[in-house]
């Protein structure tokens, strides 16, 4: 088995867009979010959605040339991390959005900013405060509903 090396600061691309003309979702997984984000874009793919699924691996430093390219890419990209919402990775995100002029809209899935209490388990908790992989495709669906929105490419083309 040969050793797998990780660069400092740069994201790993599980899922790529298909380029199928359908609405684009980019979903940046972070730590243990990771698999939720993949079964996110399960189903949303089985909604006739083209998404794709990024590991950030790192908060700092962000990963500025893959976050900027699906971000330009996507028509909705998600955040999600298992951390506090304001100062954490979703806003590290928009930050380096508005530095660009990247308009794309952003939707963070993570905690709220306020004493989140013990529970039994961490499921439980997770579906209290909606940082479950169904929640964030009902939201995302919200979002950018595939039956009345263009794609990017095709708004761009006329």
């Amino acid at each position: 088995m040969n050793p797998s090396y990780w660069r400092v600061g740069k994201a790993e691309v599980i899922r790529n867009f298909e380029n199928n003309n359908r609405l684009k979702i980019a979903i940046f997984g972070l730590g243990n979010l990771n698999s939720m984000a993949r079964e996110a874009a399960d189903t949303l793919v089985e909604n006739n959605y083209d998404v794709a699924v990024i590991n950030p691996r790192f908060t700092k430093p962000i990963d500025e040339a893959t976050t900027l390219f699906y971000g330009q890419a996507a028509d909705l990209v998600i955040t999600m991390e298992d951390h506090n919402l304001p100062g954490g990775y979703g806003s590290t995100v928009m930050e380096l959005y508005g530095d660009k002029q990247v308009t794309t809209p952003v939707l963070r899935v993570g905690w709220p900013d306020q004493f989140v209490e013990h529970a039994t388990s961490v499921a439980d908790l997770r579906n209290k405060y909606g940082l479950t992989a169904k929640d964030t495709v009902e939201k995302a669906m919200e979002v950018c509903p595939a039956t009345s929105q263009k794609t990017r490419s095709e708004a761009a083309a006329k």
